[in-house]
């Protein structure tokens, strides 16, 4: 009977293994060296990580796919590698020794660890989190409120597999991305000591409101950085305020910094990434995010929404300096079928064409049946299916790296449920692209 060694089930997941025989475990550590073609030292631990089915091949070893196999990080799908009865790979230069030394110590233990806790599991859909998000006050009666963050916050603590890390702090400079200085300044200085100060009809700072969108802002660069440096597949940045509608020097519609596109330009100009996606679910047009990057011919901005309905742009017209834009408008009253037919018939292809590396979502859920704002009939299973399909294009594409970021939502059940779906969708996706 062969023995199996758990090897990889995401990109970036590993499983570690306790074992008191060194040499043996450096020659099992050797061998998914040479399948993964992993950095020595990132296998201290006997962490071996993100190695492919078709690398496998390469060097004689058998992947077998099974299921449950919840003595192991009790995850419902685990790749096992089978060492082979000997070595297709000895090219004079010690491999084979080392695969049979390997094979020796699978054959003669008990590798599948008796206990989770003898077994981590990384790779897990990240949340970025920052209490901050509690200090950006609106006025009484605002829809988008603290209770908002709250909701949220509450929803997924309750969602197990995930994995919290704190937003840091983004500075200016990041912000200037795609704002100008004088813009910021401008944000910065209207910031009261007290009280509230509005900056339109819609969009108001109190103390904590600064803090707040630079956290925001630094959650969506923290969880670009994880999923482009193979720490997390998907991210899901849980902050407020919102930012698809602030605009180049315009700040509106509760947002005051473009988080989305920031986040794009990040992955664009600091990790050299050639084409990013950045996509829009919420019921109102990502006004900014259009704006922001219109003339950015590395990115594909797409969106459905609402139309009619604030703020007035979005029509089919509007594509972009580079035809980089893509807007799929839905009517009023019209629900889940509609909008799978917007996305499957017109979002989703051009996004295959596009190809994009890395997948930004504008995570909005006021579309929901539920939401006061707007006049769609979405549920929680219509924001699963959206999420559902974006994720398995960037699959084909992006190594399935998606980051995702809360836009709007202002009923405080729906909100919380649908986040949940969204996050699940996210979760249930990561590492499914390893395998390919």
């Amino acid at each position: 009977m062969i023995a199996l060694f758990p090897l990889v089930v995401a990109a970036q997941s590993t499983c570690t293994i306790h074992h008191e025989s060194q040499s043996a475990f450096e020659g099992v550590l050797a061998a998914g060296n040479w399948c993964g073609q992993v950095p020595r030292h990132d296998l201290k631990e006997g962490r071996i990580i993100n190695c492919r089915a078709g690398l496998l091949d390469q060097f004689g070893l058998q992947v077998v796919m099974k299921n449950n196999i919840q003595e192991c990080c009790q995850s419902e799908q685990r790749a096992l590698i089978a060492a082979p009865e000997r070595s297709q790979h000895d090219s004079g230069t010690g491999e084979g020794q080392v695969l049979d030394d390997a094979r020796t110590w699978l054959a003669g233990e008990d590798v599948i660890a008796n206990s989770p806790a003898n077994c981590e599991l990384l790779g897990m859909t990240r949340i970025y989190w920052h209490e901050s998000a509690l200090t950006h006050v609106t006025p009484p009666g605002h829809p988008e409120r603290v209770a908002r963050a709250e909701a949220v916050h509450a929803a997924l603590s309750e969602v197990d597999g995930l994995e919290w890390h704190e937003a840091p702090r983004a500075p200016r400079t990041e912000v200037e991305r795609c704002h100008p200085a004088r813009y910021f300044d401008r944000i910065a200085s209207a910031i009261p000591e007290s009280s509230f100060v509005s900056l339109d009809a819609d969009t108001h700072v109190s103390s904590g409101s600064l803090d707040a969108a630079l956290h925001a802002v630094g959650g969506c660069g923290a969880a670009v950085d994880a999923v482009i440096g193979g720490e997390a597949q998907t991210a899901f940045v849980a902050m407020r305020p919102p930012g698809h509608h602030a605009e180049t020097e315009t700040a509106m519609g509760f947002c005051l910094f473009g988080t989305a596109a920031i986040a794009a330009k990040r992955a664009l100009d600091e990790h050299g990434l050639d084409r990013v996606a950045v996509l829009d679910f919420d019921v109102h047009h990502g006004n900014g995010t259009q704006d922001l990057l219109w003339n950015e011919e590395r990115t594909l901005f797409a969106s459905s929404h609402q139309m009619p309905l604030y703020p007035g742009t979005g029509a089919a017209h509007e594509t972009g300096a580079h035809d980089n834009v893509l807007n799929a408008p839905l009517a009023p009253m019209t629900g889940g079928g509609e909008m799978r037919r917007a996305w499957g018939d017109v979002i989703l292809p051009a996004l295959d064409d596009f190809a994009p590396e890395l997948v930004i979502v504008s995570a909005g859920f006021d579309a929901h049946a539920s939401d006061p704002l707007a006049n769609l009939n979405w549920t929680e299973v219509d924001f699963d299916w959206v999420t559902t399909a974006i994720c398995e294009v960037a699959e084909a594409h992006a190594g399935g790296r998606v980051v995702s970021t809360l836009e709007g939502g202002y009923d405080l059940a729906a909100l919380a449920a649908s986040v949940v779906a969204h996050v699940n969708a996210l979760k249930e996706h990561e590492g499914s692209a390893t395998f390919q």
